[in-house]
């Protein structure tokens, strides 16, 4: 790998964690999907970054739960 790869990864991890604080539950959706659609971040950053917020009390726990749910399974639809 690139030495300067790990830049890349790192700015895409920030970029990811400051959009879905920004837009909430449609930014987490979004980064779920294109998670597994072969974004280089470990949806573990983001869930761990999601439970802070909910912790925080800036997100409530359930509609991140859905939109983790529906996110996974919205990255797994087969496109045709």
């Amino acid at each position: 790998m690139l030495k300067g790869g790990s830049h890349i990864t790192e700015w895409i991890q920030e970029s990811l964690l400051s959009f879905v604080d920004r837009y909430r539950y449609i930014g987490m959706f979004c980064s779920m999907v294109f998670g597994i659609l072969g974004l280089p971040v470990p949806d573990e950053i983001l869930m761990t970054s999601v439970g802070y917020f909910i912790i925080q009390r800036k997100n409530a726990l359930y509609p991140d739960r859905t939109g983790f749910r529906v996110g996974k399974f919205a990255g797994h639809v087969p496109v045709i």
